[in-house]
């Protein structure tokens, strides 16, 4: 019972906050005993490997977790079998055998000892003893990604991807039980097919770690928000809008904002810089349209009860924080993913902003109509590309179109243009294929 309820929540915490792609997972047997083999580089291979199979797995693990005061009861209820840090000996060899013998699944490391550089080590011949004893198959299992995750010395795991491939088994001659050289060749040939797709991987992401140590490669786009600060500071200045705070925002946009681009080609792309820099452009999001919704007047219609008054307010806000949220979520998955929704809220964003100016329907509802279109284009957003947060969107839309009946009557030309413009954005985007890099 606690096996499969740790197991569910790890499923889950992987779900929402990082990208784990399985691959292969068909080639475990479904019945009948079977030695599940992975290369150990990460806190998180134990739980990896659980999630590679509905079956239970009791893995073999070092007799001082089992022992431990605090994981020694979870350890011991999802059924792991001690062994010592030189290996197998003659209990842990029993236990290990009997669960074989019941057609229960197995769960080793081969390398015996978390990998401190990512690199797969020389593999101990225990998983090839208790193949050939007991005949069950041997699986090679790679894990990679998790080494950059979460490695051995972190206090707390990272962003990052993750890939887990099954490959087929491996068939154990029971006569050579006794052949040390025989075992010792099939745990080097395990660790050969572990290796096959981890080192790749490895090396592409060394590759990933080096470019990240140069300055950074700015796009055209990403000076969008500074071109749209212009556009509307030169729009106050057209309609005589005097208010100071206002306009020394816009301008400092104008000002800094190229300033601080241009800083980032100079620097090392570091995590917190890049977060910075692809957040940026949705963080002046919001400030950009907050001069236009004053000049139009606000959403929330004189004469209504206080109730209606403070909802408005509360539902704005959480609006809002939903539309930052989603892409922080995203982010956190993958990167290419978010871009791709980044420059779609970029380019809604800036398509309701031109229809607050020339819409007169809209004009009487600017932030309705913002927050409107920003969410309509999530909604699209997930149906095209199949997102995760889909059910999200809807509820969150849902919930605040009812909020905005509260004040508004249905507009003919407001919903119509909401949808349309992030439909048209999404098209757009299929079509020229954003993000390119």
């Amino acid at each position: 019972m606690i096996y499969y309820l740790l197991r569910s929540f790890f499923q889950l915490y992987f779900r929402l906050l990082h990208l784990v792609e399985f691959s292969g997972r068909e080639q475990i047997p479904a019945h009948g005993p079977v030695i599940l083999c992975a290369n150990h580089a990460s806190y998180f291979d134990s739980m990896l490997v659980s999630l590679c199979t509905r079956r239970r797995v009791r893995f073999l693990i070092y007799h001082t977790f089992y022992t431990h005061p605090l994981f020694g009861f979870f350890v011991r209820s999802c059924g792991a079998i001690p062994v010592t840090q030189r290996g197998l000996d003659k209990e842990g060899l029993a236990a290990a055998l009997a669960a074989l013998e019941k057609g229960e699944v197995l769960g080793i490391f081969p390398e015996g000892a978390l990998s401190l550089t990512g690199l797969p080590t020389p593999a101990r011949p225990g998983a090839a003893l208790l193949a050939a004893r007991s005949g069950a198959p041997l699986v090679p299992i790679t894990i990679a990604g998790a080494f950059f995750v979460y490695p051995k010395g972190d206090k707390s795991p990272k962003p990052g991807t993750i890939q887990v491939k099954v490959h087929p088994p491996i068939a154990i001659d029971p006569g050579q039980a006794k052949d040390k050289g025989y075992l010792q060749q099939v745990s080097d040939e395990l660790m050969a097919r572990i290796g096959k797709t981890l080192l790749p991987a490895l090396r592409a992401r060394r590759r990933k770690e080096t470019l990240l140590q140069k300055p950074a490669f700015v796009a055209w786009e990403e000076y969008l928000p500074a071109v749209a600060a212009l556009l509307a500071l030169l729009y106050a200045l057209t309609i005589g809008f005097a208010r100071f705070p206002e306009l020394l925002s816009l301008a400092l946009i104008v000002i800094l904002y190229p300033l601080y681009l241009q800083l980032e080609r100079r620097l090392p792309q570091r995590w917190l810089t890049r977060f910075i820099r692809h957040f940026l452009p949705l963080a002046l999001l919001f400030p950009l349209a907050y001069l236009f919704i004053i000049h139009h007047g606000s959403a929330t219609p004189a004469g209504h009860q206080p109730t209606d008054q403070l909802l408005f307010p509360i539902t704005y806000a959480a609006a809002v924080l939903y539309l930052y949220a989603v892409p922080f979520y995203t982010y956190l998955r993958d990167l290419r993913s978010f871009r791709r929704l980044s420059l779609g809220l970029q380019a809604v964003f800036y398509l309701a902003i031109l229809a607050l100016t020339f819409l007169p329907a809209a004009a009487h509802a600017p932030s309705s109509f913002l927050l409107l279109a920003l969410m309509t284009f999530l909604l699209i957003y997930d149906v095209v590309y199949r997102q995760s947060s889909v059910i999200a969107s809807f509820m969150a839309l849902a919930v605040f179109k009812i909020v905005m009946q509260l004040h508004l009557g249905f507009i003919p030309t407001i919903e119509a243009t909401a949808i349309g413009f992030p439909l048209l954005v999404v098209s757009l985007l299929r079509l020229t294929g954003f993000p390119r890099r």
